[in-house]
């Protein structure tokens, strides 16, 4: 029997997924020369058929492949290879990520050393240059909302988004393994016995979005603890494989999640304060921004400042939630891998100090 299955949900992507595989077994070769046997499992959930047909011949030796009928969506596919597997230890991975080297032992290591935990989660870059991080993320749920709301009623949102900078920022940036709310589910390692006794991986009714917020809220009910460890580090090269109805997904999974865990009438008021809670650029009026258009090539950030600077980048002008890199000098620009792997859209960026408390910079920009 395996000590870790490690499992990468797949759904059309089939170049990351070869990558993201033979990362991934690099790291379970270095598991089993400590002694502990893990296996490989591919989820295919229900791409295309000219896209399923190449996936023998792409994927790595070494790696077993589990083909769903249809797309079962994220949780659903995941959940196929938990109830196969009997190993202690659960990996549940996007295909769109990279494992660095140590990052797999690093996680498992962790788990083993407090057997209270039920989860644990790495740190994930944006890009393969390794500038930027993902913020490991908060569950969105009443307190963070009636925070949102607090800010929209005072018109205090510049301090509210550099307020919640610092959270992400010493979360991210943390040296050492801390106790989270909320990871992930591009990538977590799961402790079997905790996650079946909270109800299982997965609620299989999120069809796409949330299923991670719900599984740690059910482990959080229980007291249970959820771990970064930022020794673990991966790279998630995020949104590459975004269904055209993501929007819509994300949408009706918020709702089920609050009906699920508040009640119907409490989740109606929720989402009635986040709907008149969300802030545009004219609440950042205070800062800016400098408009940089549609840049041609990757842009570059300047600003005026002495020593180290935090740089923030994210979808909203509130850039929450957010990536982060820390600047030694003043200054920032973009790579041209990054920039082909952004998907279309508006950005807003923005440069503090490093305690977040003053703005240098902020900025938009659109990705054609």
């Amino acid at each position: 029997m395996p000590d870790l299955t490690c499992a990468v949900v797949h759904w059309n992507t089939p170049e990351l997924l070869a990558d993201c595989v033979t990362s991934l077994l690099a790291e379970t070769a270095r598991l089993a020369a400590a002694g502990l046997h893990a296996e490989v499992v591919v989820v295919d959930s229900g791409s295309r058929p000219a896209v399923r047909a190449r996936l023998d011949t792409l994927l790595p030796a070494g790696a077993t492949l589990l083909a769903a009928e249809t797309n079962c969506g994220y949780g659903g596919a995941a959940n196929l290879a938990f109830a196969r597997s009997t190993a202690p230890f659960f990996l549940v991975s996007n295909a769109d990520v990279l494992y660095l080297p140590g990052s797999l032992a690093a996680l498992v290591d962790l788990l083993r050393s407090r057997p209270g935990a039920a989860l644990a989660g790495p740190a994930s870059w944006w890009d393969r240059e390794r500038t930027l991080l993902l913020n490991p993320g908060f569950p969105e749920d009443r307190e963070r909302l009636e925070e949102d709301a607090a800010a929209a009623a005072g018109a205090t949102w510049p301090a509210h988004a550099l307020a919640w900078q610092r959270r992400m920022a010493a979360t991210a940036f943390a040296t050492a393994p801390r106790e989270v709310a909320l990871l992930a589910g591009a990538c977590l390692l799961a402790r079997r016995e905790p996650v079946v006794a909270a109800g299982g991986l997965f609620d299989p009714s999120f069809f796409l979005y949330y299923e991670d917020t719900d599984l740690c809220r059910r482990l959080r009910d229980r007291a249970l603890p959820i771990l970064y460890e930022p020794r673990a580090q991966i790279v998630h090269l995020f949104n590459q494989s975004r269904s055209p109805q993501a929007a819509a997904c994300l949408a009706a999974s918020r709702r089920q999640y609050l009906d699920k865990h508040y009640g119907a009438p409490e989740a109606e008021r929720l989402l009635a304060l986040a709907a008149a809670s969300v802030p545009g650029e004219a609440d950042f009026r205070e800062w800016g921004p400098r408009d940089l258009g549609t840049p041609g090539q990757p842009p570059r950030f300047v600003w005026e400042s002495e020593g180290e600077s935090l740089f923030t980048l994210g979808l909203n002008p509130q850039i929450v939630p957010a990536a982060l890199a820390r600047c030694a000098r003043p200054g920032l620009a973009l790579t041209g891998s990054f920039w082909e792997q952004l998907v279309p859209g508006t950005y807003w960026a923005r440069a503090t100090d490093p305690a977040g408390e003053r703005v240098h910079g902020y900025w938009r920009f659109a990705r054609p």
